[in-house]
């Protein structure tokens, strides 16, 4: 972490010193458990990750620390755990600035939307900076006809979760045409068409839904 993060010192803003801490689950009930790792053992779940972030921090005082983690807007028990790490975190003195919320939407999933902006609000309580991470809705298990409408109102839905609270201050999309994504290329998922573009780099409802609901927090200036 020190030769990593002191080579750039001043070059990049922000780190995510801590990834996917816990296991994956897609169960709505299933405890969050920490990932097994050799640092864990060696050093134990939360001892790691709190040394982790003042390593980094001494490297480049001036970097966006962030612990990131997935469904941590989604599964109520994976919420409740990502907010109970960040405040143990923060109480070891950890220089955790802000928290990555993984955000690969999938609408059949129990994911419940409703409780987003609750989310964002608590752990804006910790004195955290909150960002989507990751994010991509999924929709091939819709019929054809209902997917492009579904998937723009979820991205100007999950826009509008972030742009509306004062501690959500960034949005990462996880890539940007469907000719390359990773429910395809990775998970296997050979209709998916879950970004912005589609496979021929033309703007899809999804694009116009997040510049939507950009210009209605920000609207453009027009020129006189």
């Amino acid at each position: 972490i020190t030769k990593l993060v002191s080579r750039y010192k001043g070059k990049v803003h922000e780190w995510v010193v801590v990834n996917e801490p816990f296991e994956f689950s897609d169960k709505a009930d299933a405890p969050a458990v920490y990932r097994d790792n050799v640092f864990a053992r060696r050093l134990g779940a939360v001892d790691y990750m709190a040394e982790a972030f003042k390593i980094a921090h001494a490297a480049d005082p001036q970097a966006v620390l962030i612990l990131n983690d997935e469904d941590g807007a989604g599964l109520p028990k994976r919420a409740e755990a990502v907010y109970e790490l960040t405040r143990e975190l923060l109480k070891r003195g950890a220089p955790v600035h802000a928290v990555g919320m993984q955000m690969h939407w999938v609408n059949f999933f129990p994911k419940p939307a409703a409780d987003i902006e609750k989310i964002v609000a608590r752990l804006a309580g910790l004195g955290v900076k909150v960002k989507f991470t990751e994010l991509d809705v999924m929709v091939s298990h819709l019929e054809p006809e209902k997917r492009e409408a579904e998937q723009a109102r979820l991205y100007a839905r999950l826009m509008d979760a972030c742009l509306g609270a004062p501690a959500c201050d960034e949005v990462v999309f996880w890539g940007f045409t469907d000719k390359h994504n990773w429910w395809v290329d990775e998970m296997g998922y050979k209709d998916e068409q879950p970004l912005l573009f589609n496979a021929a780099y033309e703007r899809k409802p999804s694009y116009f839904a997040v510049l939507r609901a950009i210009e209605k927090r920000n609207p453009p200036r027009r020129q006189p």
